[in-house]
């Protein structure tokens, strides 16, 4: 048994079973960190369902792995003929890709693409600008 005596005649008598009790809290308390002289406050403590998880690799620390040697790769190799020069597309050209492109429902597209070279038709397309003009009637799905 344990007694308190507290000025006034108050006397607090305390079972050895909880002296025993309080000190294994202190001593789990401090085993995990907490001072034994904090002013911690103690959070009620919520009981919770575990969840399933899935297990994870274990961290493999960063300088434990073995160096990658990078691996060199001859450049590929081009079986086809690269042209030496720009080639050059004739009004007639330009027209037949318009008339694709209008055959697969695109004459939105090639409305745009006129008004982006000033043009309202195909015809008032500069020559100097047929190239460029081809260009974007490939990427609209012409072939020229």
């Amino acid at each position: 048994m344990f007694e308190i005596k507290i000025g006034g005649g108050i006397t607090v008598t305390i079972d050895p079973a909880l002296t025993a009790a309080i000190n294994t809290l202190a001593n789990a308390l401090t085993a995990h960190g907490v001072p034994a002289n904090s002013n911690a406050v103690v959070a009620p403590v919520q009981t919770t369902t575990p969840v399933p998880t899935a297990q994870i690799a274990p961290r493999v620390p960063v300088g434990t792995a073995a160096p990658v040697q990078p691996v060199q790769t001859a450049p590929p190799v081009s079986t086809t003929a690269v042209p030496t020069s720009t080639p050059t597309y004739t009004l007639e050209q330009i027209s037949r890709a318009g008339t694709t492109l209008i055959d697969m429902g695109k004459m939105n597209d090639l409305m745009a693409l006129l008004a982006r070279h000033g043009a309202q038709a195909i015809t008032q397309i500069k020559p100097e600008e047929y190239g460029a003009v081809a260009m974007e009637l490939r990427a609209l799905g012409a072939q020229i």
